[in-house]
């Protein structure tokens, strides 16, 4: 069985955020949450997802675009009520 690395999987996901950005208008920090949600993403998960998916979507978006709402890790943790206890996992 071939394991995706977590550097791997981050980096589709970030896809996956601009894609839904780009093609649907749906915010970043909606998909982040979501994807976060979902993958139990710890705070350093998703810091990671926030900046891959910021970066990927100034890179699709400009020159047309020059401002874009990015996503923030306060936004998207402020969602997640599991991570408020634990924002690094249990302990």
């Amino acid at each position: 069985m071939i394991t995706m690395s977590l550097n791997e999987k981050i980096d589709n996901l970030s896809n996956l955020v601009v894609s839904k950005y780009t093609e649907e208008g749906v915010p970043l920090n909606e998909t982040i949450s979501k994807i976060a949600e979902s993958e139990h993403f710890n705070e350093n998960h998703i810091a990671r997802l926030v900046e891959m998916s910021n970066k990927k979507t100034f890179l699709r978006v400009f020159p047309e675009k020059h401002s874009f709402d990015v996503a923030s890790v306060p936004a998207v943790m402020e969602t997640l009520p599991y991570l408020i206890q634990y924002p690094y996992g249990c302990v």
